[in-house]
């Protein structure tokens, strides 16, 4: 099971078999058959689905202050071939596919179909520095996303004088405090960062 980013495309492919015309691909999002997606093919040649925007349809992103998850649970694939088209004939044995799809993307550096690895924050590093940091205003609370080994994002609250924050076995982030209370507390937006995460920017006057 990965965990796929479907503001990239996620190319699903398959080499027909000696016998196949034709093959089918059974999208399951949350359990539930939402689309089926017929190709005729000639014997022994690949075939590729593409699914993140079929997926995405099924994710709902807002923000009402709340922080919220935001992925899809399960996205199974079940693909079958036939000797006849359009799924007709005898079927092959199905093959199935299972990822949890987050509202995400990848870069071009990342190549095609961008997974993401758990647990892991889900801000970027500063290239500059070679760490994590975020900056906020002083005496500020704030979280930063996570996907946790379950495949699903939770939310590390901080305290209002936190400097750092750990996640467990892995990278500490740097937690840059921003005086900025002569002409106010800066001004904050919460979007949805690469990895599909909701992340705070703070904006400093």
């Amino acid at each position: 099971m990965a965990n796929i980013l479907v503001r990239s495309p996620r190319f699903e492919t398959f080499t027909m078999s000696a016998s196949a015309n034709s093959i089918k691909l059974e999208l399951y999002i949350g359990g539930v058959l939402r689309y089926t997606i017929i190709k005729n093919s000639a014997p022994s040649s690949v075939v590729t689905f593409e699914i993140a925007e079929l997926i995405r349809d099924y994710i709902t992103q807002t923000f009402d202050g709340n922080y919220t998850t935001s992925t899809v649970s399960t996205a199974s694939s079940n693909v079958k071939q036939y000797t006849g088209q359009d799924g007709t004939g005898n079927q092959g044995s199905p093959t199935a596919i299972d990822h949890i799809a987050f509202n995400g993307y990848g870069t071009f550096m990342e190549g095609s179909n961008p997974t993401i690895t758990s647990p892991l924050w889900m801000v970027s590093k500063d290239v500059i520095k070679n760490g994590y940091y975020v900056y906020y205003p002083l005496n500020t609370s704030g979280k930063i996303p996570i996907i946790t080994n379950a495949g699903s994002i939770s939310y590390k609250t901080f305290a209002t004088d936190a400097t750092s924050a750990t996640l467990t076995g892995a990278d500490t982030i740097n937690i840059v405090r921003v005086d900025c209370t002569k002409y106010g507390n800066g001004n904050k937006i919460t979007f949805v960062n690469k990895f599909g995460g909701l992340q705070d920017l703070w904006f400093f006057p």
